[in-house]
């Protein structure tokens, strides 16, 4: 009888062991697309300076303006950035820039880079790219019959593909299939490739 307590004993000391290990981890999983803009950004901006400028925070607040721009109305220059998201964090970092320079200057990694500035400004790891649309070659034609018009609508947006005037659902899934028919050939002209 002691040998099962014993046993049990140590069963429920693992479990917790494995309980408290899972929950450790599953943070680490979640933390891993945060910042994703943030780092993108200063990775670039890090890339564009000579390396023996990457250690002085001076050079890191010249590299940030002149990758973001500054303000247009002070004689101002124009921006690096590519799209809205780099431009809504280039927005954000402005006011906190030696906040981005010191420890960027310090040669800490970028992703602790960015951490550090969003407990100065929440919304800097916040900002996410916007994700690709779902592949229509992989999409069955069954499986677009069956979509509610609402989500036709949604998968024809996402794909930049206007449907002004259409009102029947056959319609929407005609117009889906059509792209979907597009796709699939483009798909096809690039593995001939």
């Amino acid at each position: 009888a002691m040998a099962v307590r014993g046993g049990r004993a140590a069963l429920v000391a693992a479990l917790g062991l494995l309980a408290a290990v899972a929950l450790l981890a599953a943070p680490a999983a979640a933390v891993e697309g945060e910042c994703e803009v943030c780092v993108t950004v200063v990775d670039k901006i890090k890339e564009g300076m000579e390396k023996k400028e990457r250690s002085k925070m001076e050079a890191w607040e010249a590299a940030i303006d002149e990758y973001c721009g500054t303000v247009d109305g002070w004689d101002g220059q124009k921006s690096k950035v590519a799209d809205d998201k780099e431009k809504k964090l280039c927005y954000a970092f402005s006011p906190i820039k030696k906040e981005v320079a010191r420890p960027a200057a310090m040669g800490m990694p970028s992703k602790k880079v960015c951490e550090r500035a969003s407990k100065k400004d929440e919304t800097i790891c916040a900002i996410k790219f916007p994700k690709p649309p779902p592949d229509l070659t992989l999409m069955s034609e069954e499986d677009i019959k069956k979509m509610r018009v609402r989500k036709l609508k949604d998968l024809l947006g996402e794909h930049g593909i206007g449907y002004k005037g259409l009102v029947e659902k056959d319609e929407f899934v005609k117009l889906v299939m059509d792209a979907r028919a597009k796709a699939m050939a483009k798909k096809e002209a690039k593995a001939e490739l």
